[in-house]
């Protein structure tokens, strides 16, 4: 719905203002949508390990995606699966659910760039 305007404040503020974009609204959305995240993600992961649950995914999603759009899709999704797959594994392996989670997102992180750095390579061997 607003993802032009989005990306335009993201990128460039004072552009998306020369160009008629309401740069404050998204200012507060984003602000306030982060805010939401964190609040609901403190008794999950717990304090210190928010920021790593925030960075982890979007990094993740920064390394196979193409677009500006991928990446925002694909965040969220890198962070459902490190939920998904950490906490029955917090349970199993009896340790404390937000650490294994983010070292669950940590380990998405280096596969996703492992592969990457693979198939680089192995595209510059082809012949």
């Amino acid at each position: 719905m607003f993802f032009k305007e989005l990306v335009y404040t993201t990128f460039d503020e004072v552009q998306a203002r020369a160009a008629g974009v309401e740069t404050s609204f998204f200012d507060y959305l984003i602000s306030v949508l982060a805010g939401i995240v964190v609040i609901a993600s403190i008794p999950i992961v717990g304090v210190l390990l928010v920021s790593a649950l925030l960075v982890l995914p979007a990094v993740t999603s920064v390394q196979v995606s193409r677009s500006f759009k991928q990446t925002m899709i694909l965040s969220p999704v890198f962070g459902i699966i490190s939920v998904i797959i950490g906490l029955p594994m917090s349970i199993i392996l009896d340790t404390a659910s937000g650490a294994t989670i983010v070292l669950t997102g940590l380990g998405i992180f280096l596969a996703v760039l492992g592969a990457k750095r693979l198939t680089k390579s192995t595209v510059k061997l082809a012949p």
